[in-house]
This record gives structure tokens, C-alpha cells and sequence, in this order.
């Protein structure tokens, strides 16, 4: 258990270290800074979980409005979706660290399958929640950057659904 801890203190570190690096890098486009501040929050909160239980074993989940705050940053950003000034691709940033979401969601649900102990898998259980959210954030963001991409054939006749 205390291996999984570690490995996991390190993923988290990680993303956290990704996060921070672009949020910098993004400082004067408010929109993305929003985002990965937000992303970068979550990553220290599911840190200082996995530190709180390595100490003691009983971590305490804070509630989290990660969906409420993003509602707000996802309209502005749609409402600004043509206004990017950072000097980075931003399909590419969000795929990115979805993919980072997605090794650590994977180590948790094999961790998941390794452990025993109750009281750890309802811990694991709670970070592979706050992990999908994240998750389902990302694809989103994906999905508003790449639908202005998508050709319409005949606007009289084709139908894309509504986002």
C-alpha cells in the first residue's frame, strides 16, 4: 500500500509541476489560465489527500465545486473561443493533460484491483471520482476546440447537435 502511495504522490506531483509550468507560460490569456488554475487546484488537493493518508490514514475529502466553477469558465471561454493568445497549441495542451488524467485515473483503478483493505479502496474509490470529473472537463474542452473545425455540408440540410 504504501508503494501505491508513493507512486501515486508522484503522478499527482507531476501534473501538478504541468499545470503550474502553463499556467505561467499563459498568464495574459485568462480564459486557459482559468482552466489549468482550476486543474491545478484539483491536482493539489488529490496530493495533499494522498499525503494525509500516508500519514495518517484518514484524509479528509473536501467538498469540491470543480463542475460549478468550470460551467462559468467554459462559457466564458466559449464566448472567446477565437481570442487565444498563448503561444502554445491548445488542442495539444488539453490533450495533453488529459492524458496525464488518464495514466493516473489507470494507476488508481489498478491499484484499486491490488488492495484489500476497505477503508483504503472507498480513499481510491473518492480519487477515481474527482479523476473522471476532471476527465469529462477535458473532453469537453476538446471537443469545443475541435467542433469549429468540423465541416458543414449544407447548413439547409445537415444537423450537428447542439453544444
Amino acid at each position: 500500500m504504501k508503494n501505491i502511495i508513493a507512486t501515486a504522490i508522484e503522478i499527482e506531483s507531476t501534473g501538478l509541476e504541468y499545470f503550474q509550468s502553463l499556467i505561467h507560460k499563459c498568464s495574459y490569456n485568462e480564459g486557459v489560465k482559468s482552466i489549468l488554475n482550476m486543474l491545478a487546484v484539483e491536482q493539489k488537493t488529490q496530493l495533499g489527500l494522498l499525503e494525509a493518508w500516508q500519514k495518517d490514514g484518514k484524509p479528509d475529502f473536501p467538498g469540491s465545486d470543480f463542475f460549478i466553477s468550470s460551467r462559468n469558465i467554459f462559457y466564458q471561454f466559449k464566448a472567446r473561443i477565437n481570442e487565444f493568445s498563448c503561444d502554445i497549441d491548445h488542442l495539444a495542451l488539453y490533450r495533453f493533460a488529459q492524458d496525464i488524467q488518464k495514466r493516473s485515473l489507470q494507476s488508481y483503478e489498478e491499484a484499486l484491483s491490488q488492495v484489500s483493505d476497505p477503508g483504503f479502496v472507498a480513499f481510491l474509490n473518492q480519487l477515481i471520482i474527482r479523476k473522471r470529473k476532471q476527465l469529462i472537463l477535458l473532453g469537453n474542452i476538446i471537443d469545443l476546440l475541435l467542433r469549429p473545425e468540423q465541416w458543414v455540408e449544407s447548413p439547409e440540410f445537415g444537423r450537428l447537435e447542439d453544444y
